[in-house]
């Protein structure tokens, strides 16, 4: 990074961004020790259309022995609810990705030091974490409590791709490190993506975003019907709708921090955030919908999180 640009992002280093980053993680793990106590299939199904309906059938046994025990059933299932969305933080890391690295450049080209640089910095930040994660559970032995035998898969994993074979590799030794592949891809492609924003505008980027989304998933699901992986992240396209809504308001808050954030923490922008993830979840329903609901879900949560933690 050029020098010159060195004080005005530290003068610029946004608090907010690193507690909504806590915040997501906190979910994300409180997510991931719900799931391994054995409650997932205890809690209501979150989505709306059904949810009305799972959550009287969980709590009548309750209600019928009183209205204390039927008030308990009910707030264990909200916060069983509230836990299963825990996922859904992971749109917010991806919004916050292509925020942070659009606004690290501000409105350079390129990085002063060029991209094989950034790629070396980038790179350099991520394996050694990733690697020490695989060692320390290696390590764990039986605490790690692993599933499946240790086999070809484990060297594909610490590749950082784990592509091959995606349905058996994308969740393998530990489902978390899906993560890291999606990161790598879209680390891969933000030069390219970064050129294509700066030429036509955050706005139109961060919709056709969406819109490249949107026709990737209906592509997976309604014409080639493989593996759900793939638009879960094994292909970066599948989520782009977080990642370039993340470059336009990183692009946007460069420009105008003060206007951006004016925008960002007032109340209606927090309803609207609700709203937006509200039809997110929504979508779940149909597949067209589902095209949609990373997208939706990642606008509004991203928000939502955003005013938590200002």
């Amino acid at each position: 990074m050029d020098p010159s640009e060195r004080p005005r992002e530290a003068e610029q280093r946004l608090v907010w961004v690193d507690v909504a980053k806590g915040l997501s993680i906190l979910w994300i793990a409180y997510f991931h020790l719900f799931q391994e106590a054995g409650h997932g299939d205890r809690a209501v199904n979150p989505v709306p259309a059904r949810y009305t309906v799972r959550l009287a059938g969980f709590c009548l046994p309750a209600v019928d022995e009183g209205w204390l025990p039927g008030a308990a059933c009910v707030a264990r299932a909200l916060v069983g609810s509230f836990t299963l969305l825990g996922f859904h933080a992971v749109a917010v890391f991806l919004v916050l990705s292509g925020f942070g690295l659009a606004r690290s450049l501000g409105n350079v080209e390129r990085p002063s030091q060029g991209w094989g640089r950034w790629y070396r910095r980038r790179l350099l930040r991520l394996f050694p974490l990733y690697w020490a994660a695989h060692l320390v559970i290696l390590l764990a032995g039986p605490l790690a409590r692993l599933d499946e035998s240790l086999d070809a898969r484990l060297l594909v994993s610490m590749s950082g791709l784990r592509l091959w074979p995606i349905e058996t590799a994308w969740f393998y030794f530990n489902p978390s490190f899906w993560y890291f592949t999606l990161l790598v891809q879209l680390y891969a492609v933000f030069p390219l993506l970064w050129r294509v924003a700066r030429r036509i505008g955050p706005l139109p980027f961060a919709l056709g975003g969406l819109v490249v989304t949107a026709a990737v998933r209906w592509s997976l699901f309604a014409g080639w019907a493989i593996s759900t992986h793939w638009a879960e992240g094994g292909w970066f396209a599948g989520r782009m709708a977080e990642f370039a809504l993340g470059i336009g308001l990183g692009m946007v808050h460069r420009r105008d921090r003060l206007a951006t954030e004016a925008w960002l923490f007032r109340p209606p922008s927090v309803a609207l955030g609700f709203a937006l993830w509200w039809l997110g979840l929504v979508s779940y329903r149909s597949t067209l919908g589902y095209c949609f609901t990373n997208g939706l879900i990642g606008a509004g949560l991203f928000v939502v999180v955003a005013n938590l933690a200002e």
